[in-house]
């Protein structure tokens, strides 16, 4: 993550209004996978305004967030105000500060990283991870992906052809430029001293309005109001002009497919 900087700056707010929650059944597989205990402790590694370490925390004795981005901490720490999640410790850090921590923050049944993995240097975050896991612990890398956001498609081009001019063919990561790694998620798993590698996957339906489609773009790192500064306004108009012309009626269905991968220190 360290090649990242200011990347989810200025939206927060967005994440939290506009960012699909994770569905139930991914945290009672996480609870029975790993069988975890008022006991345990759970790490959420890049957690954003706390979409997965507010709901574990029903089931673990303490958790911990960690997130770079200060706007992100502050909206977690609202999120988990208005749920009632008093096992919270809110910590500000990257995936390269893990062996920093200190002793009390180094035995975890379980560590995720959802939406996060990909900012990683992978190799090197799951040996620093493996340090940090007790005997019986694991980690869950999570993701999702819905037909609207598939540029893939021929019918998301004319989004994509918005993005592309007001921002540029290489996509934006806040200040600078992300750059995919080719390895799949599995390999990287695969290939690391973790053990026992599993997978899970869901689909769900869900139906999303133009302004739910703004507000996510305002989400992400390519295109938040902080990459795009005097150009949001004229961008969030080109867009919603786009999606309505894509669609008419505003309303758009679409597949929501929540994915994990788990494994085990032993």
């Amino acid at each position: 993550m360290s090649e990242y900087k200011d990347t989810f700056k200025s939206t927060a707010q967005y994440y939290v209004k506009y960012r699909n929650r994770y569905p139930e059944a991914l945290f009672t597989h996480l609870r029975n996978r790993f069988f975890l205990m008022q006991k345990d402790s759970v790490l959420d590694l890049g957690c954003g305004p706390g979409l997965l370490a507010i709901p574990l925390s029903r089931y673990a004795g303490r958790v911990i967030g960690m997130d770079p981005e200060p706007e992100m901490l502050e909206a977690a720490k609202e999120e988990a105000s208005a749920h009632e999640a008093k096992s919270i410790i809110w910590l500000s850090g990257k995936s390269d500060d893990i062996p920093e921590l200190p002793d009390e923050y180094r035995h975890f049944k379980l560590v995720t990283m959802g939406r996060s993995f990909h900012w990683m240097n992978g190799e090197q975050t799951l040996q620093d991870i493996a340090g940090i896991l007790t005997d019986d612990g694991g980690v869950a890398i999570i993701w999702d992906s819905s037909s609207w956001r598939n540029w893939g498609s021929p019918e998301q081009e004319p989004v994509k052809e918005v993005i592309t001019n007001y921002l540029g063919e290489h996509r934006r990561a806040g200040s600078g430029y992300y750059y995919p790694r080719k390895e799949r998620f599995e390999d990287i798993v695969r290939n690391s001293c973790l053990r026992n590698m599993e997978t899970w996957k869901t689909t769900w339906q869900q139906t999303v309005t133009v302004d739910e489609i703004v507000g996510y773009y305002f989400s992400t790192s390519m295109a938040n109001p902080s990459v795009l500064d005097d150009s949001k306004e004229a961008f969030e108009n080109d867009l919603r002009e786009t999606l309505f012309r894509i669609n008419p009626s505003g309303i758009t269905s679409s597949d929501v497919t929540t994915e994990a991968i788990l494994a085990w220190k032993r």
